[in-house]
């Protein structure tokens, strides 16, 4: 699972998805404009299309736990 990025609408650099990131790649390549909010809009990793993904694996690598557990005869 990689990094989610952003992409810079006025250059079109995807950069890591870090305020620190962010901000470094508009002071070195745009310093002399204004960094509006709407300049840089997220690009979602293909994996974590929907927040509902993340909750999904979560829940079953839950139920896997819950699995193993009920097998050896734990909590």
């Amino acid at each position: 699972m990689g990094d989610a990025k952003m992409r810079c609408n006025e250059c079109q650099q995807l950069v890591a998805k870090y305020t620190t990131s962010m901000k470094s790649h508009w002071m070195k390549k745009h310093k002399d404009k204004n960094q509006p909010a709407k300049k840089i809009r997220s690009e979602v990793n293909s994996e974590l299309s929907e927040p509902k993904d993340k909750y999904k694996r979560i829940q079953s690598a839950l139920a896997a736990a819950r699995e193993i557990l009920s097998q050896t005869g734990g909590a």
